[in-house]
């Protein structure tokens, strides 16, 4: 069952009430949030807000409202979840970010839609879809069927929406059948929207929160929901710049550990995540890939200034969110676990306007570890005992 809004108990009956039987998505009545490249800007531009403590949920929407991008709170957040909504001249997805990070979610942006989730679910959605996407295009003579399936609309619903009903009306518009939705247990959702969703990235964005993926049936008449696979990986080929084929897989390996990496020929054949993709594609020096934002440069570490509040998250988390958001974050990882570091130990951490020194010290004290700030960048090493 999700979070409930407070108002939701007063109103419960009177909506019950007022909700039409056969709940459908629907394309039209809303304001248009932006879409493509203007959501893409939109995502960089600065934004100062000072809020102090305030509820997650009503956070996020205000800054749906005022930026004008589609936000969805994954129902496994609570929207209640209080945060420190104090954001100072930041790029509009890192302070979406910092939200979601203060309630132990992450960040996701698929189909022009900022996603707020669980950790695990960020970490395997965007690829998910891309092996959703890639099996309808390795498919021969689909012509128009594709076309359909890949074309773009907006997906909203209403308060107390079954999110049964609303995968198998979404799939009806599709004109595809469903089998398994016994899997997706009873639910009453509140209000949301998708801005701009083709078939795989809606029916993802709604069966992951429950931990279900979906297969295409023959000639993609339908779709099985299944369980979330195990693992969830792209295999790509990557062509390493101004490095040796042998350093690119050392480097390659070491940066991302959970990752399979050979090679083949003068190429590096490596299986990981799609972000974990993209990463690598930097690390190696190749071009980035069409429309892909520009990375964030590295911040100006004597003038930032960091407010933000954790409750027993992992400190690596924290970590990966300050190195998104352009903060040079150096330590040798096999190093600190030899020493009995454990980046994955959780810590809790209740800042505001605080210097990088005063963070740092935050983070390393509960780890046993030190940290060093030289010039722009910041190195992480083990306590001396």
């Amino acid at each position: 069952m999700l979070f409930p809004r407070c108002r939701f108990a007063c109103q419960l009956l009177l909506l019950i009430a007022l909700v039409p039987a056969a709940i459908a998505p629907t394309t039209t009545g809303h304001a248009q949030e932006l879409t493509g490249a203007a959501f893409s800007k939109a995502l960089e531009q600065p934004i100062s807000i000072v809020r102090g403590e305030v509820e997650l949920l009503e956070m996020l929407e205000r800054l749906q409202a005022e930026q004008q991008v589609a936000m969805l709170l994954d129902r496994r957040i609570d929207p209640q979840t209080p945060v420190i909504a104090e954001l100072r001249r930041q790029r509009l997805e890192a302070a979406f970010g910092q939200l979601a990070s203060q309630a132990g979610g992450g960040l996701s942006i698929v189909s022009d839609t900022v996603y707020v989730g669980p950790l695990e679910t960020v970490r395997t959605m965007r690829t998910l879809i891309e092996l959703r996407q890639n099996e309808l295009l390795d498919q021969k003579d689909l012509g128009a069927r594709a076309f359909q399936l890949t074309g773009r609309r907006r997906i909203a619903w209403p308060d107390l929406t079954e999110p049964s009903r609303l995968v198998s009306d979404i799939a009806r518009q599709y004109q595809l059948t469903v089998s398994g939705l016994d899997l997706i247990p009873h639910d009453l959702w509140r209000g949301g929207h998708i801005a701009h969703a083709n078939a795989a990235e809606a029916l993802l964005i709604l069966l992951l929160q429950f931990d279900l993926s979906f297969e295409w049936l023959p000639n993609t008449t339908g779709i099985q929901i299944t369980p979330v696979p195990e693992q969830v990986a792209l295999a790509r080929l990557h062509t390493p710049k101004g490095m040796s084929l042998e350093a690119a897989a050392t480097l390659a390996s070491d940066a991302f550990p959970t990752a399979q990496v050979s090679r083949e020929g003068t190429k590096l054949l490596v299986s990981a995540t799609l972000e974990e993709h993209e990463a690598l594609a930097i690390l190696l020096g190749e071009k980035a890939a069409p429309g892909q934002l520009p990375r964030r440069g590295p911040v100006n570490l004597a003038r930032q200034r960091f407010s933000l509040r954790l409750e027993q998250q992992p400190a690596s988390q924290l970590i990966a969110a300050l190195q998104r958001d352009g903060v040079t974050i150096e330590y040798d990882t096999e190093a600190l676990t030899q020493a009995g570091i454990n980046l994955d130990q959780r810590i809790s951490i209740e800042l505001q306007q605080a210097t990088i020194q005063q963070l740092m010290h935050a983070i390393c004290e509960p780890l046993r570890m030190t940290y060093k700030i030289v010039g722009n960048h910041v190195v992480l090493t083990a306590s001396e005992k």
